[in-house]
């Protein structure tokens, strides 16, 4: 058995079409979640 310590987290990847000028807006296009952090990605690896 391995145990893994550390931080999971979810991950939140968000695409949009173009970069915002500065103070403007930008509609997501997709939204994906994962889980991610130290912990969650070396046990992932193993």
């Amino acid at each position: 058995m391995i145990l893994v310590f550390g931080t999971v987290c979810l991950d939140r990847i968000r695409r949009i079409a173009t970069l915002p000028e500065s103070g403007g807006y930008a509609e997501i296009r997709e939204e994906h979640e994962m889980l991610g952090g130290e912990a969650a990605n070396t046990a992932s690896a193993l």
